[in-house]
């Protein structure tokens, strides 16, 4: 199956995802079933409707959705979202019940940027704040399929937590952006100085000192990042009680970081027209130019 749709992606290396950062998935599952080419088409049958003929796009993903680990890795690369979005009129003028299933139970996240997944929680702007600046949503690992567990949302007055459709406001301070590590804690930086730690189970909130003044915030599970307002620096720390790391020791990043991403212990930093990626002090890691960047006076939107 893999073999199949590299060579549909090969053949049209110049028409499919030009704007896509990656041009295949890598790597594949290893030992996939293999049968002729003839039999999978056959089993691409219950998924599109009769109408007009198979098209490379359509067949694509319709092969990536028929294996489940195989409609994983499609998933994470953005490859069934992809060329989704490339199918005209709508990929859903195409599949038909069976199909649609198969496409929100193995390709949520594709299933979501074509509205085809139902909402579990709406949350709406409150009065005198606006809408929400930051969403955060911890491991949903244990909620049924279809609702959602806990979540967070910033706006221009403060911090809500949430469980479904259930909220309170933990704290009224505005916060340059937040994540939920693996021990279930909510960490945000403020843009005055601090570490806003809230632990749910507990209802204990803290303020870690220790961190500077945040302009942007990067969270993930075990480790954040954050960029110094004013373009001081940017900074790194593990959560959940970690103490923060200053990164610009060899390409200090004073006098601006417009963004900055996290993807486990590696950062990446824009900073002055550049991306620059690595890791901190002491990891062994070196930070080095990784491409300049396509913008001009917009701050990018940097995501690992």
């Amino acid at each position: 199956m893999t073999a199949l749709i590299d060579s549909v992606l090969d053949r049209h290396r110049s028409d499919y995802l030009r704007d896509w950062p990656v041009a295949r998935p890598q790597p594949w599952p290893a030992a996939p079933l293999e049968q002729p080419t003839d039999r999978w088409m056959e089993e691409l049958v219950p998924l599109l409707t009769a109408d007009g003929p198979l098209f490379g796009r359509l067949a694509v993903i319709g092969l990536c959705l028929l294996e489940p680990e195989v409609a994983g890795v499609a998933e994470r690369w953005g490859l069934v979202a992809g060329l989704a979005h490339e199918v005209h009129p709508t990929l859903t003028d195409f599949l038909t019940p069976v199909g649609l299933r198969l496409l929100r139970r193995r390709a949520p996240l594709a299933a979501l940027s074509l509205g085809l997944l139902p909402r579990a929680v709406d949350l709406l702007g409150l009065p005198g704040e606006g809408a929400a600046f930051h969403l955060a949503l911890a491991r949903q690992a244990a909620e049924p399929r279809g609702r959602i567990g806990r979540w967070a949302a910033a706006f221009d007055g403060g911090v809500y937590v949430g469980s479904g459709a259930s909220s309170r406001r933990i704290v009224e301070v505005p916060v340059q952006g937040m994540g939920w590590s693996r021990g279930g804690q909510l960490h945000a930086g403020q843009s005055l100085g601090g570490l806003i730690v809230y632990d749910p189970a507990s209802d204990q909130l803290d303020v870690d000192e220790s961190w500077p003044a945040a302009d942007c915030v990067a969270v993930g599970e075990t480790a954040l990042a954050v960029g110094a307002a004013a373009g001081a620096d940017a900074w790194w720390g593990v959560t959940d009680g970690g103490a923060p790391v200053r990164l610009g020791e060899r390409f200090p990043f004073e006098g601006g970081v417009e963004a900055i991403a996290l993807g486990g212990e590696q950062v990446a930093v824009a900073h002055h027209g550049e991306v620059y990626a690595g890791g901190p002090t002491g990891s062994g890691s070196c930070w080095h130019t990784h491409r300049k960047a396509r913008y001009g006076s917009r701050r990018p939107r940097t995501t690992f």
